[in-house]
């Protein structure tokens, strides 16, 4: 959102009463961090900054309470402003100190108050004597004056304090002007080298120092000699550097410089012939000679440079890369498979340059860095989505100009299996129906280099030291910053910068500082920013300011901090351009006829002018940005890499950051600028195709066009989203910005969708903190009208108004909304009461981490805070809110890999490696499927080596102090191997009936005949044979929902990823909300339809759109080789498939709000209230989840069908099964039933004491998993199904491990 002050005229214009001292207080300064302690006699400097706002022209410095010191400053606008004072003290002490900044241009003066600063000094002090320095050794010509520069420095123990020159040696006589002065000047009667001693006493000591002062005839003016630098070599087309310098005696002039052309067959053009550093051009091949020429006004001196001109001798051919191994073969899952190509060249001439070809065409291209004969290697994943053969070669080149010489490798080739018919091209960028909504297999990956692996909390600081102690105390992860907004023109230092970074460490070690940088101001004027980037000048001093900044956090970079920062880019600039789209495409054009920008041009020169910039180092050295970087190759690699457009100008930044701060992750800034964006998010919406089409669609198009994410190698780390900057109940920020929980939804599923679409993590930026204040409340000084929002306690969670409004204060209640922009609501009651049934109780940081979030930072200059700025105090409800978030441990993201993830299997090595060997035969032998042809072929889903990983994971982790058992730790190794080859064939026999043979995770619609109103009821997801899935999470005798149970979610929008195959076989289950269907118009009654799997779909094949929910695809195309069959919408079903997400998945399928949820709570992100920990709730002792889940990445809750679509952790299918054993058979319990005496372990032991003979054992299992109990037939559920086919099963896995069952 747009910051600062309206014009007076626009406020006059607007009929607003002004007071003119109001609009001239100055922005607020900070006294910058000084050490709090000193011991007598000190001397410590006190100095202030005014990052931005009004300027003063006056500034004073208190000293308890009293004014020691005034001063006088230069108004320039709005930009920074400083100052400092040196102090010294005798004596001990304590002093406060604080800045006034003023304008006393106005009556009264108007003045703004920094923080202050207290200092202690300690102690009294013994007199030393003076300090004196009577400068440097100095030579003048006869007739001129030397400039004394003593000095003289004492600790005011004694006094006076006096001092005098005198002439100790010389030919003449010396005069002074003032002889008690340490700084003055000194005349000499005649030529020759005097002596001139400087004495300094205190009263008790005296001290001094001397000068020689060497006197000579005056010397005719010289000439100056000009350099214009050592011969050259260039090409066509590409600027050459050049560093012109001249050395003169100053006795005339000034001195002016000029380049100019002496010969050559070509054009030659110089960014500024009158500047001895500077660049040229050449359009032609040949010699030039170009000449350097230096005046002082009396004479003149020229010096020439030869450049050679000319595209080079042909590069020599790299040696030859060689594509590693990689699959021959690939299967299409949901529609696409990524390949990976990884090739070496591990001897030879480098190249500096490779590309991959696909089928001939080249898909990507990256630089590499040329290092003699070492080895280069590289590699790149494409996505196929379309079954066939395909080639891939590698070509390692070395370019040169205009010329080039590439080596191919070998030829690999890969043949796709999957799809069939034509590609499917009504999804993705370019289509006219626009992007369609992205479908991930698993969630964004949210690792964000040097941010942790919980969602980070963060605020905004001013830089004030004094509030270190309460952000430590706050335990947010992060801070940030505006590292000055860019005004046009000027030339800014990154002293903000460099504050910030040193503050977050000084907070803490690992707290991450966060830095906003403005390349283009568009919330100046209306031009959107176009005087920034289409306006040369201003272009180069952006170029240069992002350039200094970029490497000011990269130099700030150590052992601890391997991420110094992290950076924002334009914090309005996409909001302005998006919601002035008209205005934008006068301005900068569109895509194919983009407006021309000069971006290498401008950036080759912003990096010539600060080749010699001075950064500072961690410990305060200073560092040339040209001793740094090789500036010449980066001028080189953006000519090669950045285009002269509008999109050139955004890979330009990309590309300044990458380079200059490879360490520092970066992100641009989408912003709900103004009311068209806004409006999009106060919708209410039937799904999230819905969504997606009203609001996230358009912005992620706009993304897409402006080429944010063209280039993989420079690409942003991520999305920064700025829903606005100012509490949403305030007066500013009602306007078009307050939330309720229907809001909050949107706006994180549009935060979703667009960073799924760009498969980058988000960050929540400037999140106004303010919450909605309740009665029972003690609020301090937190002002309701200026600063309530829903913020706080929608993420937060407040269990103070859970689902009852009336306990919010009515002061918050009644703050009147425009029913325009607020579906007809007129106060923040009726637009909260939009969703009455919403829980504000529950904390919505975990649905946050499901949109992509890695990171929240609260406040901004206008809103509430974590650690109050200013006047907005909410009382510490925010800061204890994440205090409390951060001692529960935060929401896991993603898990943090330890010594535990290269754990063996099992403590016996021989075993571990037995079972390594058979993955073949298992594979292909064992995990077999029945295809429509009723072939048996190899499992597509279910693999050996995802199924160790399992087994690795649940025998050695296990779910809470539940593990999959294998070894019994009394007995001797031979016959562990035989309990763990016993107890995996038990799980594997089960796990081939009922999903491996079907190539199944999901469970199928197999309803026919089970008591519905008709058969294959589209209802099927909601439970089969009369069940409720749903009430699996609910203790039967209270009503109430289990502790780890998940949510009941009426949101739900999914399709099964698998499904059955035979001819006709029906649609895979989903889930949607009435909403959704009804808007489609396939609800009769409220209710959905049938399958009919009879229906022909002859002549009618082709690849299933499998990006799209099944409700929503082409006919006889629900899913990939359908042969027949079709949905019928005639409400038939008798119900609503909404919330009914929870059927079974996995290899022995977990299915039930329960079982989801226990699994969620101990292996992934966990939705358990950790106000439950350790209570007994609904008869179960609640557990902490733990610290580090193995599946951070994973909420079960959220989408169940991770189990079934992941393609990052395809061995959880295989958890889903072995923790349904874990606490099913291995947990089999029936005290006080007939079966009360059965125990899993010593049935196992017993099975291998008989010497695996008979099949006891494993119908006992059989019966267990498919009808509940240990028996062929149980009492109310009857007999087994498929009892010969498990036992069957179990003897086929224990020969391949090597056993001969009997």
């Amino acid at each position: 959102m747009r910051r600062g002050l309206l014009p007076t005229a626009l406020l006059g214009s607007a009929g607003l009463l002004v007071s003119h001292s109001l609009l001239a207080a100055p922005g607020t300064p900070s006294i910058a961090w000084m050490e709090s302690t000193y011991a007598a006699p000190a001397q410590y400097t006190v100095q202030w900054n005014m990052w931005w706002g009004n300027n003063g022209d006056t500034w004073y410095l208190l000293e308890n309470g009293a004014v020691v010191h005034t001063a006088s400053l230069t108004p320039n606008g709005q930009n920074a402003q400083n100052g400092q004072l040196q102090l010294s003290k005798t004596g001990g002490g304590n002093f406060a100190y604080q800045v006034k900044l003023c304008d006393t241009s106005v009556t009264p003066e108007s003045c703004s108050q920094s923080n202050i600063t207290n200092i202690s000094v300690s102690g009294g002090a013994v007199n030393q004597p003076p300090v004196v320095n009577a400068g440097a050794d100095q030579s003048i010509e006869t007739g001129n004056a030397a400039s004394l520069n003593g000095s003289v420095q004492d600790d005011g123990l004694s006094s006076p304090l006096t001092s005098s020159w005198a002439s100790q040696s010389g030919p003449g006589t010396v005069t002074f002007a003032d002889a008690t002065a340490p700084t003055t000047t000194a005349t000499f009667s005649a030529t020759g080298t005097y002596v001139l001693r400087l004495t300094a006493n205190d009263g008790e000591f005296s001290a001094f120092d001397d000068v020689q002062v060497t006197v000579a005839d005056v010397a005719a003016n010289q000439p100056p000699v000009a350099n214009a630098g050592a011969d050259a070599n260039a090409s066509p087309n590409v600027a050459l550097a050049l560093t012109g310098s001249y050395q003169d005696d100053g006795k005339s002039g000034p001195v002016t410089e000029a380049w100019s052309k002496v010969s050559g067959p070509g054009n030659v053009s110089f960014s500024n012939a009158n500047a001895g550093s500077t660049q040229v051009t050449f359009d032609t091949v040949g010699s030039y000679v170009l000449a350097y020429t230096v005046n002082d006004s009396e004479f003149s001196d020229s010096d020439q440079l030869n450049v050679t001109v000319a595209t080079g001798p042909a590069p020599e051919a790299p040696a030859t890369p060689a594509i590693a191994w990689m699959p021959t073969e690939a299967q299409l899952t949901n529609g696409s498979v990524d390949i990976t190509v990884r090739w070496n060249m591990y001897w030879g001439k480098n190249g500096n340059q490779w590309r991959l070809l696909q089928n001939g065409t080249q898909v990507h291209s990256a630089p590499l860095t040329a290092s003699g004969n070492s080895a280069q290697s590289g590699q790149h994943t494409v996505t196929l989505t379309q079954g066939g053969s395909y080639s891939f070669v590698v070509a390692l080149c070395n370019v040169s100009g205009n010329q080039e010489a590439c080596t191919n490798s070998n030829t690999a080739t890969v043949t796709v299996a999957g799809g069939g018919g034509e590609p499917i091209v009504n999804c993705g960028p370019g289509t006219a129906a626009g992007l369609c909504l992205p479908y991930r297999a698993d969630q964004v990956d949210l690792y964000v280099k040097g941010w942790p692996n919980t969602l980070a909390m963060g605020t905004l600081v001013d830089n004030d030291p004094a509030d270190n102690a309460e952000l430590a105390a706050s335990k947010v992860n992060a801070i940030y910053q505006y590292a000055g907004d860019a005004v046009r023109g000027q030339l800014l230092t990154p002293d903000a910068t460099r504050q910030t970074i040193a503050q977050a460490r000084q907070i803490g070690s690992q707290v991450r500082s966060v830095l906003v940088a403005t390349t283009a101001n568009a919330s100046t004027g209306t031009d959107l920013g176009s005087e920034d980037i289409l306006t040369y000048a201003n272009l180069v001093v952006h170029y240069r300011n992002l350039i200094r900044q970029a490497a000011q956090m990269q130099l700030a970079k150590d052992a601890n901090h391997q991420h110094p920062a992290t950076l924002l880019l334009n914090g309005e600039l996409l909001g302005q351009w998006f919601e002035a789209q008209n205005d934008f495409a006068t301005l900068f054009g569109s895509q194919g006829n983009w407006t021309p920008v000069q971006v290498v041009q401008a950036l080759q020169e912003a990096i010539s002018l600060d080749s010699g910039y001075q950064l500072l180092d961690n410990s305060g050295n200073p560092q040339s940005l040209g001793s740094l970087y090789n500036l010449n190759n980066l001028q080189s690699e953006a000519a090669g890499l950045l285009s002269d457009d509008l999109k050139g100008w955004i890979q330009s930044q990309h590309f300044i950051l990458k380079r200059f701060s490879p360490d520092v992750p970066f992100a641009w800034v989408v912003n709900l600028e103004g009311p068209a964006n806004t409006a999009t998010l106060q919708a209410q919406y039937s799904g999230l195709q819905a969504v997606w089409n009203g609001a996230s669609e358009p912005m992620a198009a706009f993304i897409h066009e402006l080429g944010l994410f063209d280039d993989v190698d420079l690409r942003p780390d991520f999305l920064a989203f700025d829903k606005g900057n100012d509490d949403g109940f305030s007066p500013s920020g009602k306007a078009l910005h307050g939330f309720g929980p229907r809001q909050w939804e949107n706006y994180l599923n549009y935060v979703r969708q667009i960073s799924d679409y760009f498969e980058v993590p988000a960050m929540l930026w400037q999140l106004p903190g303010g919450h909605l204040a309740t009665n029972g409340e003690a609020t301090g000084s937190y002002d309701l009208a200026n600063h309530s929002a829903s913020a706080g306690s929608y993420f937060m969670g407040d269990k103070n108004i859970g689902t009852n409004l009336s306990a919010i204060r009515p002061a918050v209640l009644n703050i009147a909304l425009d029913a325009n922009n607020y579906d007809n609501a007129t106060s923040v009651a009726a637009l909260l009461g939009q969703e009455s049934n919403h829980d504000w109780g529950v904390s919505r940081l975990r649905h946050a981490a499901f949109a992509n979030v890695f990171a929240i930072l609260w406040g901004s200059p206008t809103s509430t805070t974590v650690v109050p700025l200013g006047s907005h105090n909410d009382n510490g409800w925010l800061k204890n809110k994440i205090v409390a978030y951060q001692d529960n441990g935060g929401v896991p993201l993603y898990h943090i890999a330890g010594p535990s993830s290269s754990t063996p299997l099992t403590s016996i090595p021989a075993l571990n490696t037995e079972l390594e060997s058979i993955e073949s035969v298992v594979n292909n032998e064992v995990f077999l499927y029945q295809t429509p042809s009723n072939s048996w072929i190899p499992s597509t889903v279910y693999k050996w080596g995802d199924f160790l990983s399992a087994l690795n994971a649940m025998h050695n982790q296990g779910v809470g102090d539940v593990k999959f058992w294998l070894i019994d730790e009394n007995a001797d190794e031979a016959t562990n191997i035989l309990y763990a080859k016993v107890a995996i064939a038990a799980f594997l026999a089960q796990s081939m009936k009922e999903t491996i043979q079907y190539n199944a995770c999901d469970e199928n619609n197999w309803s026919i005949n089970t008591g519905d109103p008709v058969n294959y009821p589209l209802s099927s997801s909601c439970g089969q044979l009369q069940q409720n899935y749903s009430d699996y999470g609910v203790n039967p005798a209270t009503g109430n929902d289990y502790p780890y149970s998940c949510p009941v979610n009426m949101k739900m929008e999914m399709t099964a990823v698998t499904h059955a195959k035979w001819y006709g076989a029906p649609a895979p289950l989903f889930v949607a909300p009435d909403a959704v269907l009804e808007e489609q118009g396939l609800l009769v009654n409220g209710h959905v339809g049938k399958w009919n799997y009879s229906a022909d779909c002859s002549g009618q094949t082709g690849s299933a759109d499998l990006t799209k929910q099944a409700w929503l695809r082409d006919e006889c195309k629900v899913y990939d080789e359908q042969k027949a069959g079709k949905f019928i919408w005639d409400g038939s079903a008798g119900k609503s498939v909404e919330g009914c997400g929870w059927w079974g998945r996995g290899v022995i399928q977990t299915t039930g709000r329960f079982n989801f949820g226990k699994l969620n709570h101990f292996l992934g992100r966990s939705h358990v209230d950790p106000d439950l920990v350790g209570q007994v709730v609904e008869g179960m002792q609640v557990v902490a989840a733990p610290s580090n889940p193995l599946y951070g990445d994973m909420d079960l809750c959220q989408n169940p069908e991770l189990v079934c679509s992941t393609e990052e952790h395809k061995e959880i299918k295989w958890i889903a099964g072995l923790f349904y054993w874990m606490n099913e058979v291995q947990g089999y319990d029936n005290t006080g039933g007939p079966y009360e005496g059965w125990n899993y372990y010593q049935e196992l032991k017993a099975y291998v004491a008989g010497g695996l003979q008979g099949s006891g054992f494993i119908d006992d299992i059989s019966g267990i998993v498919n009808r509940g109990c240990p028996d062929s037939t149980c009492p109310i559920s009857g007999p087994v199904d498929g009892l010969a086919d498990r036992k069957a099963n179990f003897f086929k896995v224990l020969q391949a491990m090597g056993l001969n069952p009997q």
